[in-house]
C-alpha cells in the first residue's frame, strides 16, 4: 500500500475500540480490512478486562488495553462513564498513543463497520489534509421520520464512527484539547447538547486549518444517509450512486434480526430492497460466524462495584457532579468514606440523600425533554420511574423491611409506603427512615 512521506516510521494504522462483548464486530471489521490491506497495522483497544475471554494469539489484530494509555485519575475516569461513553472518551488518548509509536497516519473505524473496497484514497488524502471527517448528512431530510435534522444537530454534524488524522502540530494540539474535554464531558446527554466525543468534533474545522470533509457517497454509508444514496450492484461489491461503496456502517444492527436496518431509526422498519437486504444477511452471517452468540453475552468488566453489585447510570451521573479527587476509587463500596456510603446517606444537616436528590432531578429533566417525549412512550417513562429505585438500590445494606418506596436505598427502613401523586403533580411519600426522600419532593412537569 502506498504510504507517502507522512506515514511515519511505523507506517499507517487503523484502530477501533470495544468492550469485549463486541469482539465479533471487531473480528468482522478486521476480516473485511484484511481482504484489501493484509499488511496494515490494525489495533483493537479493549476498555474492560479480557483475561479468560480472549486469547491474543488467536486474533488477527494487535490487542491493547487501557493500561497503555495515560488516563488522568484512572479509577475516576473509568467510573465516570458507562460503556459507550468510555469507549468514546478514550479515543483521543489512543490516537495520541499511536502517534507516539510512530504511526503518522491513523484511521479510526467503529467496530460495526464492514469494508467493501480498498481505503487507499483515505491515506492519500492525508498527505494534504490533517483531519478527515464524514458528515452525517449531505442532503436535507424532511419526511418526519427519526432521526430528523434536529436529531442530527443534537448528536453532531460529523459521524465519529470514522475519522482520519495525520500527525501535525495542529493535530497534536487538537488531540490534547479533545482529550482534556473527554476527561469530564464525554457524556450522552442530549438534553444538554452533549453527545459523547462526537459533538466536540463539530469545532474541528475552526481549530485545524487542513480539514477535509469527505462527501464521497461511498464512505460511511449508514441508516442516517441512505435516504440520499441509491444502492445497486451486488452484495459483495455494492455501488452507491454509481460509485463503489468503500465501507458500510452497521450502527444499531442486530445480527439476530437481519431484516431490521437499525434500532436507532424508524425510517426503514424492514429492509426490503436489494442489494441492501443481502448485504445485511451476509453481515449477519459474518457476525454469527465470528462468535457473536457467545461474546455478546460477556459481562462488562467495569459495570459493577468491587463487591459485584451493578453500577446504575444514576450513580455515575451523581459521581460526575463531584470535584476530581473527592473519591479516588469510587469502585470500592466498603467503608464510611466511600462514594457509595456518601451517595445513600442523608447529609448531617438533614434532607434527602444525594442519590435521592439526583433521581428527582433526573425525573424532572426527562419529563421536560422534547426528545424523550418524541422517542419514548409515556408508559415506558412511567415504568422507568417505578423501577429506577430498584436499579439504584444498594441491596448489600438494605433494611429488612424496606419496600419499593423507598426500595432498599436506606440503611434501615422500619416503615415505608409507595408514593402517590398529588393533584398538583408532586410525588409524595412518608417513611420513618432518615435516608428516604422528604414528604414532598420537587414536582415534575
Amino acid at each position: 500500500m502506498p504510504q507517502g512521506p507522512r506515514a511515519g516510521a511505523s507506517g499507517p494504522a487503523v484502530v477501533t475500540i470495544i468492550a469485549k462483548n463486541y469482539l465479533a464486530y471487531a473480528r468482522s471489521l478486521v476480516k473485511s480490512l484484511r481482504r484489501f490491506h493484509p499488511d496494515l497495522a490494525v489495533y483493537v483497544l479493549f476498555v474492560d478486562e479480557t483475561a479468560g475471554f480472549v486469547d491474543p494469539a488467536q486474533e488477527d489484530f494487535m490487542m491493547l488495553d487501557l493500561g497503555v494509555l495515560d488516563l488522568p485519575r484512572r479509577q475516576e475516569f473509568l467510573f465516570r462513564y458507562d460503556v459507550m461513553e468510555l469507549s468514546t472518551a478514550v479515543k483521543p488518548y489512543v490516537l495520541q498513543w499511536l502517534f507516539e509509536r510512530g504511526h503518522g497516519k491513523v484511521l479510526y473505524l467503529d467496530p460495526d463497520i464492514w469494508v467493501f473496497a480498498p481505503l487507499h484514497d483515505l491515506f492519500e488524502w492525508l498527505e494534504d489534509a490533517d483531519v478527515l471527517l464524514t458528515p452525517h448528512l449531505t442532503a436535507p431530510l424532511g419526511d418526519g421520520k427519526y432521526p430528523d435534522e434536529r436529531d442530527i444537530l443534537l448528536s453532531g454534524t460529523y459521524n465519529l464512527g470514522f475519522m482520519g488524522i495525520a500527525r501535525a502540530p495542529q493535530v497534536d494540539a487538537l488531540l490534547a484539547w479533545w482529550a482534556d474535554r473527554c476527561e469530564f464531558y464525554c457524556v450522552s446527554d442530549i438534553t444538554h447538547g452533549m453527545f459523547v466525543d462526537q459533538r466536540w468534533m463539530d469545532l474541528t474545522p475552526g481549530l485545524v486549518d487542513r480539514v477535509r470533509i469527505v462527501r464521497d457517497p461511498g464512505y460511511d454509508v449508514a441508516y442516517w444517509n441512505i435516504n440520499h444514496r441509491r444502492l445497486s450492484g451486488t452484495p459483495g461489491a455494492p455501488l452507491v450512486n454509481g460509485e463503489a461503496v468503500r465501507f458500510y456502517h452497521w450502527s444499531g444492527f442486530d445480527p439476530r434480526k437481519p431484516t431490521a436496518l437499525s434500532k436507532h431509526q424508524n425510517r426503514y422498519p424492514v429492509i426490503e430492497t436489494e442489494p441492501l437486504l443481502s448485504m445485511a444477511r451476509e453481515y449477519s452471517a459474518e457476525l454469527l460466524a465470528a462468535g457473536y452468540r457467545v461474546s455478546s453475552g460477556w459481562p462488562y468488566g467495569l459495570g459493577a462495584f468491587k463487591d459485584g453489585h451493578p453500577i446504575a447510570r444514576e450513580m455515575r451521573e451523581l459521581f460526575r457532579e463531584l470535584p476530581p479527587g473527592r473519591f479516588p476509587d469510587p469502585f470500592e463500596p466498603a467503608g464510611d468514606d466511600s462514594f457509595v456510603s456518601w451517595a445513600i446517606q442523608p447529609p448531617p444537616a438533614g434532607g434527602a440523600a444525594p442519590l435521592v436528590e439526583r433521581l428527582h432531578r433526573t425525573w424532572a429533566r426527562l419529563d421536560r425533554s422534547p426528545r424523550w417525549r418524541r422517542s419514548l412512550p409515556v408508559r415506558a417513562l412511567g415504568r422507568w420511574r417505578s423501577r429506577c429505585w430498584s436499579r439504584c438500590a444498594r441491596p448489600w445494606r438494605a433494611g429488612p423491611r424496606c419496600r419499593r418506596w423507598p426500595p432498599r436505598c436506606c440503611p434501615a427502613a422500619p416503615t415505608s409506603r409507595r408514593p402517590s401523586r398529588s393533584p398538583a403533580g408532586a410525588w409524595t411519600g412518608s417513611s420513618s427512615c432518615a435516608g428516604c426522600p422528604p414528604t414532598r419532593s420537587p414536582t415534575t412537569s
